[in-house]
């Protein structure tokens, strides 16, 4: 089990470190700003055009173990198929790299509606995950779990995570109010619409309780991309003690989920 940050440009690498907090991912177009990452993420519409230029090539020299593929925005069954054949075709280059790739569950943004795509919830995704891996003949993709889109379509977090079971390599936390994608510190919202959303106990004994290495880390873009400079500090010490409070909950145990729940 590794706990720390999604890298966001809204702090620096030194204020990261200072708070004692490390820098685990980094989306694909801020590699070069966090100064590698374990974890890098590229979304689903620009993997095409990184791939024709190479440039995924290059992430082994970060030290990048998992590609995560951002799915918000596919909409169809068409468009996660097209997705799927690319992805067939890039393994051997993922190989030589030793880069394990993971799809993330995401959500159809339309105006001020958000909708659940072919790839939104945790059966789904497990599906779309499987096929591929059938399609590899091995065991090859896996699943990256985002709270913070789970959140935006109001599906039960533990419900979902159950059904992706093993598959999950990295678990984004982040918390929303069910209607925005808002990024903001686990337990912001305690309430969606007047419903209990909390459930966050509920989760991380889910994965205290069955082990598996995965990496875990807060992607909270949205609390520092309004948060003034002088209350920076403060808000890394919560994200830390939110992740120290995980840790300390899974003291010295690696993480591991059943495959069906």
């Amino acid at each position: 089990m590794k706990i720390g940050l999604q890298y966001n440009t809204g702090i620096t690498k030194k204020e990261i470190r200072e708070a004692g907090l490390d820098i685990l991912g980094a989306e694909y177009d801020e590699l070069f700003f966090a100064g590698g990452a374990n974890v890098v993420r590229i979304s689903a519409s620009k993997l095409e055009q990184a791939v024709l230029d190479g440039a995924l090539e290059d992430l082994f020299i970060s030290g990048t173990k998992v590609l995560v593929i951002e799915t918000v925005g596919i909409s169809s069954a068409d468009e996660a198929g097209k997705l799927s054949s690319l992805l067939l075709k890039c393994i051997p280059g993922f190989k030589a790299k030793d880069i394990t790739v993971c799809i993330e569950n995401g959500f159809i943004p339309d105006g001020e509606r958000i909708y659940r795509g072919p790839l939104g919830d945790g059966t789904a995704l497990a599906a779309f995950i499987d096929e591929l891996n059938r399609k590899a003949g091995e065991e090859f993709f896996g699943a990256a779990f985002n709270t913070g889109c789970a959140r935006v379509l109001r599906l039960q977090l533990t419900e979902h995570v159950k059904a992706l079971g093993n598959r999950i390599r990295v678990l984004y936390l982040s918390d929303n109010d069910g209607k925005n994608d808002l990024r903001q510190l686990p337990y912001t919202f305690t309430t969606v619409h007047g419903t209990n959303c909390a459930g966050w106990d509920e989760l991380i004994g889910i994965f205290k309780d069955q082990p598996q290495d995965v990496f875990i880390m807060e992607d909270v873009r949205g609390t520092f991309a309004v948060c003034p400079q002088e209350l920076k500090g403060t808000f890394l010490q919560l994200a830390k003690a939110v992740l120290d409070d995980w840790k300390e909950q899974m003291d010295g145990q690696q993480i591991s989920l059943p495959i069906n729940g």
